[in-house]
């Protein structure tokens, strides 16, 4: 059976890292709010769009994009949507690695996820860790270049483990300040859509994000019924 599985936590908490063990393991598709973004201004033309009666361009929307200024949440929600209903309909499982990140997203998308996967094949879970360990880890980890996808420390490793890109750190956008910004934003922003499911009556099955990340899949794949 088709599944759909989020995996929540604030940053540094494994997420990615889970969402690639599945992605490997099982043939899961890892869904990236940043990819689905970038994909979505890629494949699209600029005709004008309705979504809850505001009008969008994926012209504007790419220009805003490309200036660096952030998507509108609801055209990001419109997109995600889109893809989860094309994958469901594929037949295939997803994984979230992160999303929803916002309450806005989180009501959004549940009812979708619900329609798509039903009550049995939709599952979330929320992986938590120190907020030192948190910083810890973000300030030593790298980043493709390419694809973004975040490797531990390991001088093994010289290349991205998913396409082969070059590996870097972020310099400022992983300093302690704002590391600890951004684990305030996760608590005021995410943890209110982590709620919402509860509220919605979708059980949020809590793991310690600090143990080795074999540990945490084996946890993760016990629960999921995949062993």
């Amino acid at each position: 059976m088709q599944k759909a599985v989020i995996i929540f936590g604030p940053p540094g908490a494994g997420k990615g890292t889970q969402a690639e063990m599945f992605a490997d393991a099982f043939g899961f598709l890892h869904l990236e709010t940043s990819r689905i973004i970038e994909e979505a201004l890629a494949t699209h033309d600029s005709t004008e769009y309705i979504i809850a009666g505001k009008s969008y361009t994926y012209g504007q929307e790419k220009e805003n994009f490309d200036k660096g200024i952030l998507v509108e949440p609801e055209v990001v929600v419109h997109w995600m949507v889109e893809a989860i209903r094309s994958h469901a309909r594929a037949g295939k499982s997803i994984v979230f690695s992160g999303s929803p990140r916002t309450l806005f997203e989180a009501e959004h998308l549940y009812p979708v996820l619900h329609e798509c996967f039903g009550g049995n094949g939709f599952f979330c879970f929320h992986l938590t860790v120190p907020p030192d360990l948190s910083v810890s880890r973000n300030m030593r980890r790298r980043i493709c270049v390419a694809c973004r996808l975040p490797h531990e420390p390991n001088k093994t490793v010289l290349e991205c483990t998913r396409c082969r890109g070059s590996l870097v750190t972020r310099g400022e956008l992983d300093s302690h300040t704002s590391l600890r910004k951004r684990l305030e934003e996760f608590e005021k922003r995410t943890l209110p859509g982590i709620y919402h499911f509860e509220d919605q009556g979708r059980a949020v099955s809590r793991l310690d994000g600090s143990r080795p990340p074999d540990d945490v899949f084996r946890h993760l794949c016990a629960l999921l019924g995949l062993v």
